[in-house]
């Protein structure tokens, strides 16, 4: 042990640690490009997000019919999401994307068709098809909030990840 004192001399000792300094900082600055590479887009991952999670609420608060989905701003929103996972590198991050376009798309698929309002006389019964049409109608408007509620827990699930791995990139995680 004295051997190794006595090598070290006091102006070898400010290199050594400049030395390490350096290393420290350059794998501290490779871990954080890493980080940064996983998020990826990171302001437009947040955007979508964001805009999907209002959307699932709305859904989730009050069913809607296929037209509400084809709409213009709602069309592209399970597509924005796959190419926002597609470019995003973190692995938990990426599933809780995928996981709610595929709600979204569910969601889609489960959705009652526009229906007109019958012309009813009053004392006349309604037709079977009439009451038929409504029990699907209620039952696919319940599958559309349960997929819903799926992708709404989904996106939360993602912003967090999201947050988390900003966090660890500034430095206060």
């Amino acid at each position: 042990m004295n051997d190794l004192l006595d090598a070290v001399q006091w102006g070898q000792v400010p290199g050594y640690l400049a030395f390490v300094a350096v290393c420290i900082q350059g794998i501290r600055k490779w871990w954080n490009r890493r980080r940064v590479v996983a998020i990826g887009p990171q302001e437009e991952t947040r955007k979508s997000l964001v805009t999907a999670r209002t959307l699932f609420a709305d859904l989730a608060a009050k069913p809607r019919r296929t037209n509400w989905f084809i709409d213009e701003c709602r069309r592209r929103t399970a597509e924005t999401l796959r190419d926002l996972a597609d470019q995003t590198g973190d692995r938990l991050l990426r599933e809780h994307v995928r996981a709610a376009a595929d709600s979204w798309d569910a969601a889609f698929a489960e959705s009652p068709g526009e229906r007109e309002v019958p012309f009813r006389f009053v004392g006349v019964p309604r037709s079977r098809e009439d009451i038929e049409g409504e029990a699907e109608d209620l039952r696919r408007l319940d599958a559309v909030t349960d997929h819903a509620q799926v992708g709404l827990e989904a996106v939360n699930h993602g912003i967090a990840r999201l947050n988390a791995l900003e966090r660890k990139v500034r430095g206060r995680g």
